[in-house]
């Protein structure tokens, strides 16, 4: 089965209200764009893509500078990032969540998430949960590894001026705008 079925069928057995799988940018695996699985609506996701809010979510800014597993109540935030967590918010989305990192032996690292509205219990939560997170977190790190090669095969990658007026056209501005 493919990455997103397998986030789907974890964010089940898991019963936790959101995971997300992120391949961060390694430019030596010839990997230019991020890949991304997630049970998050698709609202949230073009919404996020549109504002660019990779570059200030608390979450993989933390976890590009550290190896290790962090829940997002640890994350100390600059005004930016409280924004960007205001907006997660106002989307009904939470901020109660827990973060893996997994940096394979060729430099590739990907972050998987857990997350859930209500904050009762999470850290026992996570503490009974932590093996089987681990695991199944390079069982799906391996798997996007795959997908994200297949993914780039023969696509044409865009310049930074193509994305931006992808974006522009996207949010409705005219030829003029």
């Amino acid at each position: 089965n493919s990455t997103a079925e397998a986030i789907e069928t974890m964010r089940a057995i898991l019963n936790v209200d959101h995971v997300t799988l992120h391949m961060l940018n390694n430019p030596t695996a010839g990997l230019d764009n991020p890949f991304v699985r997630t049970t998050y609506p698709e609202s949230w996701v073009s919404r996020y893509l549109l504002n660019n809010l990779a570059v200030s979510d608390p979450v993989l800014q933390r976890a590009q500078k550290a190896d290790a597993p962090f829940f997002w109540s640890d994350l100390s935030l600059d005004d930016e990032q409280i924004r960007t967590m205001e907006d997660f918010v106002s989307a009904g989305l939470g901020t109660v969540g827990f973060s893996l990192v997994h940096l394979d032996q060729h430099g590739r690292k990907s972050v998987l998430s857990i997350s859930r509205l209500e904050p009762e219990g999470w850290a026992k939560y996570v503490a009974d949960n932590a093996d089987g997170l681990q695991r199944a977190h390079m069982d799906l790190h391996v798997k996007a590894l795959a997908e994200a090669a297949a993914d780039t095969m023969g696509v044409p990658q865009l310049a930074p001026r193509e994305y931006e007026c992808l974006r522009f056209t996207a949010q409705g501005k005219t030829y003029s705008e």
